[in-house]
């Protein structure tokens, strides 16, 4: 049988406690001023990175590292001016003078290679000459297709699309050259600088190649190609080159000579040219642009603003690493980045005037 006591009358109106009081339950709402102090702090990071990242890419001419930062200028731009405003909500004033610094230092160094620096008229690229005839229009396309894609297929459909009168791919294996034959009847000139086993640059032509070579002595994983197109009663030389991923320091340098001879080369061809392809540097790097001066070149994007084809799937963090130039005998009609067809790249699209 069961024993105990039983106490009768009303309950208690509050529980009896014994000891401490219980401690109040955890408010599982987040503390405003909790995340503003996060935000504050992450702001900081990004005005210190961003400043630390600007100084350190003034020695990108001789810094391995600084070479490879200095192709995100608007990025830290963008980020700086995010935490500057962020900064200075919160009043913490050195902090947002200090993004502010970094944001105008990028934009300065931004602004005459993106053509921001200049009207528009000042765009033209190539000879400013009176045409004494008119002239040859010729569209071109370059695209590295990735070697380990596999979209065969997609990229054949945009070059259809793309009416271009020459097309230059570069990390094309043999795989890749045997899935491209589709386009033999649209395209019924080709040279490839590669051979049977490894990649190699791809030139396909609507119209004749007077003469087509590989360049020597330049890249044993990738030869570039040298080839004469014939558009009517002119020529047009057409350099197709990939240079080293720059992603350590041996093959920055390699990279670099590749540059330089790139450069000499351009420099004693006296006919109208147009380097294209996979350069693995973006106009902001004063590789780069030795490259310009020292082979009598210029960008095709000049003053076309930010034209980014890679990384294809990842737009914010997007540079220029493909390019199209052109000599003083090539004058550009229109500059475009073409859409993402399979590869990490995008391909640039380039309507030139002979």
């Amino acid at each position: 049988m069961w024993k105990g006591t039983l106490t009768k009358g009303r309950p208690d109106p509050q529980p009896r406690s014994y000891g401490k009081p219980a401690a109040d339950a955890p408010d599982s709402a987040p503390k405003p001023g909790r995340q503003e102090g996060v935000l504050s702090t992450l702001a900081v990071l990004v005005a210190a990175g961003t400043l630390g990242a600007t100084a350190l890419a003034a020695l990108a001419r001789h810094v391995w590292i600084a070479d490879l930062l200095v192709h995100f200028r608007l990025q830290y731009a963008a980020a700086a001016f995010a935490a500057a405003v962020l900064l200075a909500l919160r009043r913490r004033v050195v902090w947002a003078v200090a993004a502010v610094l970094a944001c105008l230092v990028n934009v300065y160094a931004a602004a005459p290679v993106l053509g921001w620096a200049w009207p528009p008229e000042a765009a033209a690229v190539g000879s400013t000459r009176a045409e004494a005839a008119p002239a040859t229009e010729l569209r071109i396309v370059t695209l590295n297709v990735f070697y380990r894609s596999d979209s065969h297929a997609r990229v054949a459909d945009f070059i259809r699309t793309a009416h271009a009168d020459a097309v230059v791919l570069t990390e094309v294996t043999p795989e890749w050259r045997r899935e491209l034959q589709v386009l033999r009847t649209d395209f019924p000139f080709e040279f490839f600088s590669g051979d049977a086993h490894e990649r190699g640059v791809l030139l396909l032509s609507r119209l004749p190649l007077a003469q087509a070579e590989v360049v020597p002595a330049f890249s044993d994983d990738e030869p570039p190609l040298l080839a004469t197109l014939l558009a009517g009663e002119r020529t047009l030389r057409v350099l197709g080159v990939h240079a080293s991923w720059p992603m350590l320091p041996a093959d920055a340098e390699q990279r670099n000579r590749q540059l330089r001879q790139l450069a000499r080369l351009t420099r004693d061809i006296r006919e109208p040219l147009v380097v294209l392809g996979d350069l693995n540097i973006s106009p902001f790097s004063p590789h780069f642009q030795a490259l310009l001066a020292d082979g009598g070149l210029r960008s095709a994007a000049e003053n076309r603003g930010w034209q980014p084809t890679w990384p294809s799937f990842l737009p914010p963090l997007g540079i220029q690493i493909d390019h199209a130039l052109v000599s003083p005998g090539v004058r550009v009609r229109d500059f475009q980045v073409g859409p993402s067809v399979g590869s990490d790249h995008r391909a640039v699209i380039v309507d030139l005037a002979l």
